[in-house]
């Protein structure tokens, strides 16, 4: 049977492909691609991994030299400013650092902070030199009154009116120091400041003392912060009410105090708050 329009001519047969023609052959140059980027990425691993074993040889060697040597570590630790042994010893405690210590473990603020906290401590700088040696320099309180609680106990209290220390015996230096009575010490602790009316007017009195007068005195009492009672170690007693009015009258108290001993008249007290002149009491 003949297509229409295909008359007269002869049928055209397919001819027959060979099975080797009729399937193309398989392209490897993909595989071999993968194969080649498979192979660069293991070789970068490799040497990744080789490069951070090197590297962390490296810091393990550099940690073991760091711990080994000296060079990053404390020489020595020295306290400037302070001469009792006893103070230096817990200044050194209390900065909690120690010869041998590692440079990279000392925090001088925080050893600083330490050491402000003892009450006799009013400034701390903590350096380390170029010899490794930590040197903690302070200033030391230093008493400027010695205030007896009504309890008994004795408080040692500097020009800024902290308290130094709590004793029931000052030694022999603070002995020496002004004594003040009659100023309330309830709740006070070492390191705290004093800041009620009477001792603000105590030490306007005893900054207004000359020097003979604080050797003479025995103790400065308080009664306000308007009437002190300054007594001398002869018993002698002056009333008075502000510094200002015992300085102007100083010079005619002495006097009058060297007249009446001359005399061998006993005084209860000598009152100087009156403008008028002086009240004597005799006993």
């Amino acid at each position: 049977m003949y297509l229409r329009g295909y008359a007269g001519r002869k049928p055209v047969r397919k001819k027959k492909m060979d099975r080797a023609e009729a399937i193309p052959p398989r392209d490897h140059s993909n595989i071999e691609t993968l194969l080649g980027r498979f192979q660069k990425s293991l070789r970068l691993i490799s040497r990744v991994i080789a490069l951070m074993t090197l590297i962390w040889a490296v810091l393990l060697l550099a940690r073991h030299l760091v711990y080994r040597s000296d060079y990053l570590k404390i020489n020595d630790v020295r306290v400037m400013g302070i001469d009792d042994a006893d103070k230096v010893m817990e200044v050194l405690t209390v900065s909690g650092i120690t010869p041998r210590e590692y440079l990279f473990r000392v925090d001088l603020a925080e050893v600083s902070r330490r050491v402000i906290t003892l009450p006799y401590i009013r400034k701390v700088d903590a350096q380390v030199d170029v010899s490794n040696a930590l040197t903690i320099k302070v200033d030391e309180r230093q008493g400027s009154m010695l205030v007896r609680a009504r309890g008994g106990d004795f408080a040692v209290v500097d020009e800024d009116r902290t308290v130094i220390r709590i004793t029931s015996k000052p030694d022999e230096e603070e002995m020496k120091l002004p004594l003040v009575t009659g100023i309330d010490l309830e709740g006070t602790l070492p390191g705290s400041a004093i800041n009620n009316p009477a001792i603000l007017a105590a030490q306007e009195w005893l900054e207004a003392l000359d020097s003979e007068t604080r050797t003479e005195m025995a103790e400065l009492s308080v009664k306000s912060p308007f009437e002190m009672w300054l007594i001398y170690q002869n018993g002698d007693t002056v009333k008075g009410d502000v510094p200002a009015n015992y300085q102007a009258r100083n010079r005619e108290l002495r006097s009058l105090r060297k007249y009446l001993s001359r005399r061998g008249i006993k005084t209860a007290y000598i009152d100087i708050r009156y403008d008028i002149g002086y009240v004597v009491k005799r006993f």
